[in-house]
């Protein structure tokens, strides 16, 4: 597999650091943590096993991907939420506290676990904003977005099979401008489900 799932305690600012395993060999890098309630580290972290890695600088020397992030453009202020595909509604809101895309709108990040071929639907509704969904694969390259799911219906939806065993983010944010012509904030959901 792509990624490893740990309990070893990591906290913010640790990313990019090695995993070891018992005979202190280096299995992977940890790139995320569940918060818990206060903010700590929960027990559940991630690593990119060094399989992965090994693959990704051996096509970075090759120059078949970018030395440059995807990334680099968004202004990630806090870390990414866990993501749970059991269906269960997550309310959250946006404000303007929150990370800001390339146009300063607002958005909040949320990250999961990925299998090649599972099959997912992630869906984000508002009443009081105008949603839209990214997900970008471990790599920073945007897979699927969705700004409406219909003509008369402003939420979001994605929905496909994952193409591999990685850490998937999902960018989940409002439109620019609103009715009023200013940046949007308000309350939504973002539910998420999957099958085999």
């Amino acid at each position: 597999a792509g990624v490893i799932k740990h309990d070893a305690r990591i906290n913010q600012g640790n990313s990019g650091g090695p995993l070891l395993n018992s005979q202190v060999q280096v299995i992977g890098v940890n790139t995320w943590f569940a918060k818990d309630r206060q903010g700590g580290n929960s027990g559940i972290s991630i690593a990119i096993s060094v399989n992965k890695l090994e693959e990704f600088l051996t096509a970075l020397r090759q120059g078949n991907i970018s030395p440059v992030s995807t990334l680099s453009k968004l202004d990630i202020k806090n870390s990414a939420q866990s993501l749970t595909m059991n269906g269960r509604a997550i309310n959250d809101n946006l404000s303007q506290r929150d990370n800001t895309l390339e146009d300063n709108s607002y958005f909040k990040s949320y990250i999961f676990v990925g299998r090649q071929g599972q099959q997912i639907s992630i869906e984000m509704n508002s009443m009081e904003i105008d949603p839209f969904l990214i997900i970008l694969n471990s790599q920073g390259r945007v897979l699927a977005e969705n700004d409406d799911i219909a003509p008369d219906n402003f939420n979001a939806r994605i929905a496909g099979q994952l193409p591999e065993d990685d850490i998937y983010t999902v960018i989940a944010g409002a439109s620019k401008l609103g009715i009023s012509g200013r940046l949007q904030t308000g309350n939504y959901t973002i539910t998420a489900i999957s099958s085999p």
